[in-house]
């Protein structure tokens, strides 16, 4: 055999060249098949190294009473849903994590001050980042309403709340949001445990609570299963996270390595472990259970029509009247559920669904992003259909981590995203753009019009597939989620209950038959001879490859330093906006005294000052008579006057080395040093008289009632509060406009 260029081949080298290559793609098979079938290893860089080799444990913190993310057995043992998350992240970067339950109130202190690495099963807040710096989330939760089983009170609705006995637990900053937000006008009676208030609800003390899901597993424990139900979510779904030690940034930067390493499949297996089959009535098949009202709703409807968009694929699509996608297999077990017809109405975007909603032409939409500026005119079910964003790029490109190197590059995403205006308010020099659909921006990445195109790897994959596009790929992953929930009008709030109890009917092996159905890969055995010859040319050329790729090295340092340079600048930044932020964490935003933070702080100084130099010191509480009616009867703005002029009037009438601040709602706390028993009296009560004596409302005359004690040496923060706020109850119970010295 002769080639075109005159060289002789014998058939016998033909053969060795088509073995040589029939074994190196089976080299290449088994290797990859042991990649994808083992964890990646996580690269650490080497402070992040020297940080793993140089803590022999790290020690989060969270509260004992938080069943079932921590379960501490008799043996000692903890179990839990966080603490397999925990166990992960231990096994896969090298961290030994031990956990610490305890009172949420002493753990939290722990960890401000330094005895603790972090707290574990915590929600964001502000206030915290001058302790702590937050990891990824690791969960999801919704919130629900919470009433006696059967609802004898008839709660369907926000509306239902006013005039009703809410039960909160005291420091639970979360559901206190919740129920200022969404039920104002009910009745809160507080306890320190949550096994307390399940009691109390099921007992009929309370009418209802608002807490997350975990709550029923808690009432199982108790002996109490079955005794209370969820009748409706409130509010957006929030995410728990891991506070950190900010004076440890490698383990932040690790820990956040150790989530991104735990798959979506993984997280949702340990959630079913731990919440799967806890709502009772609603998370499963066999339990699904509709009221007669929403029975009678259904009745009265006969069909409801659905409001789809006309092309989101995999998600959703209308081809010939045929409504196909991940959504279409979900609204076929929902009309099963149910027993009810759907019919489908195509709409291009999100604003022409929530205008077809808005002028009744439909009564849902399919796939809608939560937001709270849509809660107005739209109430949504938890959501039903969930994915991390993910980076396309073109193939050139080395693998993505977020933004960082990479800021002043180009970026798209498909409009209408909540994502892109949290990007803005995090990046406000990120180059980023909104395109009609994921086909767009694909386009614009393959062309290199633009660095990365941002969406769910789902939608990028089916449409890579479909456009027939080799050059582009998923390159990176994001920390946020596109969450989809099923919407509808803000007053059809038995239509929501409804279908918040369908989509919680679907259980996880029908999820996985939808998501399989749609995300399935065929692997077919092909021998290519064409392809094995052109393996083993490239092999020939990979010294020409290597120097290829030593001087694109060389380049990505060039970029490596420009990009260090751009985080010098990042961090310049954000240590200036720091300081700021942490000026204005320690200030109350309606009276600018000190916030209930701050007073914290101070509070703790004094005691430990006092262990060391004992002295006289001591506390007052002031809490305004009958605030409520003050709102209820003028409205909050002349409440907020009252706040305001009183929180003066303090002022005025304190010493110049006493410490005021705002505790909370109408409360006022004031610290002294350096004062007896008498003094402080004759302190509260010249406060008292001037705020009587204050003209704050036209004809009606303002009174505080204020309760005071004095520190002694076996106190802590916690007691010497509770000294004082019973001192403030006793003020109240006789008669109000008083002062109490205990």
């Amino acid at each position: 055999m002769r080639n075109h260029s005159g060289y002789h081949i014998s058939k016998n080298s033909v053969l060795l060249i088509k073995q040589f290559c029939f074994y190196l793609l089976l080299l290449c098979f088994f290797t990859s098949a042991a990649v994808s079938a083992h964890q990646v290893p996580i690269s650490f860089s080497l402070q992040e190294q020297k940080f793993i080799d140089s803590h022999s444990e790290v020690v989060l913190g969270s509260d004992l009473e938080f069943e079932p993310f921590f379960i501490k057995k008799a043996s000692g043992d903890i179990t839990g849903h966080d603490a397999e998350i925990l166990q992960l992240i231990s096994e896969r970067t090298g961290l030994n994590i031990r956990v610490e339950l305890g009172v949420w109130s002493d753990i939290q202190r722990k960890a401000k001050n330094g005895r603790l690495d972090g707290l574990a099963t915590a929600i964001f807040d502000k206030s915290r980042l001058q302790w702590f710096i937050p990891s990824y989330p690791y969960i999801t939760m919704s919130s629900l309403v919470l009433v006696r089983n059967g609802n004898p009170l008839k709660i369907y609705s926000k509306s239902d709340l006013k005039g009703k006995r809410i039960a909160l637990q005291r420091g639970n900053l979360l559901f206190d949001k919740l129920w200022r937000k969404f039920a104002p006008a009910a009745e809160p009676v507080y306890y320190n445990t949550m096994p307390e208030i399940v009691q109390a609800l099921s007992s009929g003390e309370v009418d209802f609570t608002i807490m997350d899901e975990s709550v029923l597993y808690l009432s199982r424990k108790v002996g109490l299963a079955g005794t209370i139900e969820g009748v409706f979510s409130v509010g957006k779904p929030f995410e728990l996270i891991l506070f950190l030690n900010k004076e440890q940034p490698e383990l932040q930067s690790i820990i956040n390595k150790g989530l991104n390493s735990i798959s979506e499949q993984e997280r949702i297996d340990i959630r079913n472990r731990w919440f799967k089959q806890e709502v009772a009535g609603v998370n499963s098949k066999s339990q699904f259970k509709l009221t007669d009202a929403e029975k009678e709703y259904l009745t009265f409807k006969g069909k409801l029509n659905i409001c789809v968009n006309s092309s989101w694929m995999p998600l959703e699509q209308m081809n010939e009247y045929q409504y196909t996608g991940i959504a279409a297999d979900f609204f076929t077990i929902f009309a099963k559920r149910l027993d009810i017809h759907f019919e489908f109405q195509t709409s291009k975007n999100w604003n022409d669904s929530r205008n077809a909603l808005k002028n009744h032409r439909c009564d849902l939409i399919s796939l809608f992003e939560a937001s709270d500026k849509h809660s107005d005119s739209l109430t949504f079910t938890a959501p039903y259909a969930a994915s991390y964003y993910t980076l396309a790029t073109q193939n050139k490109h080395a693998y993505v981590n977020g933004f960082k190197g990479n800021i002043n590059k180009k970026y798209a995403i498909h409009h209408g995203r909540i994502l892109l205006k949290k990007l803005q308010n995090r990046y406000p020099n990120l180059d980023i753009v909104e395109v009609e659909n994921a086909e767009s921006g694909i386009r614009l990445v393959s062309s290199g019009e633009i660095f990365a195109y941002i969406d769910t790897p789902e939608i990028i994959n089916y449409t890579l597939k479909e456009m027939n596009i080799s050059n582009v790929k998923i390159n990176g992953q994001l920390p946020q989620k596109l969450e989809l929930s099923l919407a509808m009008r803000s007053d059809e709030n038995l239509l929501r209950s409804i279908f918040q109890k369908a989509v919680n009917s679907v259980d996880h092996e029908e999820r996985q038959r939808i998501y399989n159905k749609w995300f399935t890969i065929e692997v077919k055995k092909i021998i290519n001879y064409k392809l094995l010859v052109y393996i083993s040319l490239g092999f020939i050329s990979f010294l020409i490859i290597f120097s290829y790729c030593n001087r694109r090295l060389r380049r990505a340092k060039k970029e490596t330093e420009q990009a260090l340079f751009e985080i010098k600048n990042i961090k310049l930044d954000l240590e200036r906006k720091n300081t700021l932020l942490q000026k204005l964490s320690v200030t109350d935003k309606l009276t600018q005294l000190f916030n209930r933070n701050k007073l914290d702080q101070v509070l703790l100084d004094m005691i430990k000052h006092n262990q060391r130099t004992p002295k006289n010191d001591g506390v007052i509480i002031i809490d305004i008579d009958s605030f409520k009616s003050i709102n209820d009867t003028y409205g909050h703005p002349v409440g907020d006057e009252v706040l305001v002029n009183t929180a003066m009037v303090i002022q005025k009438s304190m010493r110049e080395i006493d410490v005021v601040g705002r505790w909370g709602g109408e409360e006022f706390l004031l610290i002294c040093s350096d004062i007896n028993a008498h003094g402080l009296y004759e302190l509260a009560e010249r406060i008292r008289k001037n705020v009587e004596n204050s003209s704050f409302i036209p004809n009606k005359t303002i009174t505080i009632s204020i309760g005071a004690t004095l520190l002694t040496s076996v106190d802590d923060h916690r007691s010497i509060l509770c000294r004082a706020d019973k001192a403030l109850y006793q003020a109240k119970e006789n008669g109000r406009n008083r002062c109490i010295v205990i």
